[in-house]
């Protein structure tokens, strides 16, 4: 009786053209090594299982970044790993099931990075998972594609503040030391994390991304209308009048 271990399999090969390549052979190793009587779970668990092994380390993809050799001084407990190997799992999985291209990077024990790219309304986004280990959270963030010239930092803060005050999950975000933008969600796992309530999350995440980049990149460039330039010279008098008082 056929179960995911074979769907997956059968997927795998039509993908890569009917070539056997690692991840199959592995697949199809435990696959033979569970049997026919194997139940739906235990086949599931261990195909997640191959999954995890063969994933992309930090030098393979596109995107992926350079690891650092610290945080050798981070402690985790028993519970805050096997609460970061769960929510790694439950990504693989997602990405596995939308069959989405990713790279990986850990650049301290206590964190986990899927990297990938994401295209909506015509916007490309680069979408960035954090899976933390202390405390245990998992955040998402979408960059969004352009960089904001440091020169409109004020008006641009001053717009992602009116942005933030009506959204109920997440807010946008501004570095200015290399002029990313990006919107930023975040969720406790500690108690664990649902691959349906990820999905929601992350679709939440990209449509508030995409619904607020037109704006947005209009004041990373200083494409201002003439009422908005006219307050922003308002403020700017004010705050200038108040300094020199």
């Amino acid at each position: 009786m056929a179960n995911v271990l074979d769907q997956m399999i059968a997927e795998l090969l039509e993908t890569n053209g009917g070539e056997e390549t690692p991840v199959i052979a592995a697949l199809r190793a435990k696959r033979n090594e569970l049997g026919d009587e194997v139940t739906e779970e235990q086949a599931k668990s261990a195909a997640l299982a191959v999954l995890m092994e063969f994933m992309p380390t930090d030098s393979e993809g596109e995107g992926a970044e350079t690891s650092s050799s610290g945080g050798d001084d981070i402690t985790l407990t028993a519970k805050d790993v096997a609460c970061m190997e769960d929510t790694k799992a439950m990504v693989v999985e997602y990405l596995h099931d939308e069959e989405w291209r990713y790279s990986t990077n850990s650049p301290r024990k206590d964190i986990f990075i899927f990297d990938f790219g994401c295209t909506m309304k015509g916007v490309n986004l680069r979408i960035k998972v954090y899976v933390e280990g202390d405390p245990n959270v998992c955040r998402i963030v979408a960059y969004l594609p352009i960089t904001a010239d440091g020169i409109y930092a004020y008006p641009l803060c001053k717009l992602m503040a009116k942005e933030n005050y009506s959204k109920r999950f997440g807010s946008f975000k501004y570095d200015e030391r290399d002029g990313e933008v990006c919107y930023e969600y975040s969720v406790l796992t500690e108690n664990g994390l649902k691959k349906d309530d990820f999905e929601r999350y992350l679709n939440a995440c990209i449509g508030s991304a995409v619904g607020g980049y037109a704006t947005i990149r209009r004041y990373c460039v200083g494409r201002f209308k003439k009422a908005e330039v006219d307050d922003i010279l308002e403020k700017i008098n004010e705050l200038v009048n108040d300094i020199n008082e």
